[in-house]
């Protein structure tokens, strides 16, 4: 079965849920539409919440069980939540429309590096543990490091300290993040190359940014893998290991422009 996987997702305060659960509904549909493929597929976005937020704790609080209706918040155009047999997943449906949604945090590393633990609600202190601790500690406690592209944090010192990593004896599955953000000029540069040499696999995302437009941003870019089954019992457990089983994963969606890029930028540095 074909597994759609937005892999690096932020729900911000600002941002209305339902809004941005319909929006990757139909990004998703429209990503399997260019794919040409029909059928019955699975959607899966994966949350990466930064220090401060936990929005899939509150989800959780609201989910009702797998066989039951749910009131989707009070209201009939509103998505209901569904548990699961985990604690790192839940069921997101409205209508026919059916997504999982999996825990996951993005944490700073002490070299100011993002890294992503997937499946997992695994938390430290931003900038405690150096890049290489964070990762090794990540996979310890049951998560999928991923080590996220972002503007500017792969250069110099920081560029190393990636490189490091990829280039170390880790025992544990380690990928590298692409982002929806990063614009079409920017190239994939030396430390995708070196991913791909070392058979380092690349896990894509649409990482929404605190921007009011970018509600809309969730499905629009990420992984796909064409033939895969998620137990809607423990989606999480298994997309950890169709992950890191997964040879022939691939990316879908288009990056930005070189003026959206420009103009995102610049919002985000005026916001701060």
């Amino acid at each position: 079965m074909p597994v759609f996987i937005d892999g690096h997702v932020h729900i911000y305060p600002d941002f209305s849920l339902d809004q941005f659960l319909e929006a990757a509904s139909v990004n998703f549909s429209r990503a399997a539409g260019m794919d040409r493929i029909a059928g019955e597929i699975q959607y899966v976005l994966a949350l990466t919440e930064s220090e401060g937020f936990n929005v899939f704790d509150e989800l959780k609080q609201k989910a009702v069980a797998p066989d039951e209706t749910g009131d989707g918040g009070g209201s009939a155009f509103s998505f209901s939540f569904h548990c699961t047999a985990e604690q790192e997943s839940l069921i997101a449906r409205k209508g026919d429309v059916c997504m999982i949604l999996v825990s996951g945090r993005q944490i700073i590393s002490r070299e100011k590096l993002e890294l992503l633990s997937l499946c997992s609600s695994f938390t430290v202190k931003d900038r405690t543990l150096s890049l290489a601790d964070l990762a090794e500690t990540v996979a310890a406690s049951g998560g999928l490091p991923v080590i996220p592209w972002g503007a500017g944090k792969w250069f110099g010192g920081r560029g190393r300290t990636v490189e490091c990593l990829l280039q170390s004896d880790h025992e544990y599955p380690l990928f590298l993040g692409d982002s929806g953000n990063r614009p079409g000029f920017w190239p994939d540069g030396a430390l995708f190359a070196e991913a791909a040499d070392l058979c380092i696999p690349v896990l894509s995302g649409s990482d929404p940014l605190p921007l009011p437009f970018h509600v809309n941003r969730p499905g629009s870019f990420g992984t796909f893998i064409p033939y895969g089954l998620l137990s809607m019992d423990r989606p999480a457990a298994s997309l950890l290991q169709l992950l890191c089983d997964e040879k022939g994963i691939t990316g879908f969606g288009r990056r930005i422009g070189s003026f959206r890029f420009i103009f995102e930028q610049l919002r985000i540095n005026i916001r701060r």
